[in-house]
């Protein structure tokens, strides 16, 4: 029998099925550890900032906003050297 380059052997298929098994144990582990990170950080965080009344979006003096408003004219120069 010939060997044939084109020929699909027996340790390429063992090949595809051993990437196919790493895709699905990588997709399983990352949703488990997301998880997992999520319910054991994420949730505790949300849920004390909520008991002691933690406001992280005061504002700056009083403001409306956290946006300044500049107004000021640009001409050609302004564009020339920017940093």
């Amino acid at each position: 029998m010939k060997n044939n380059i084109l020929k699909k052997t027996r340790g390429f298929n063992v090949g595809l099925f051993g990437f196919k098994i790493g895709d699905i144990i990588t997709k399983t582990v990352l949703n488990i550890m997301l998880a997992t990170v999520f319910y054991l950080v994420l949730t505790p965080l949300s849920f004390l900032s909520k008991i002691f009344k933690l406001k992280a979006h005061i504002k700056p003096n009083g403001k409306n906003s956290f946006y300044v408003s500049k107004t000021r004219s640009f001409n050609k120069n302004s564009f020339e050297k920017t940093w």
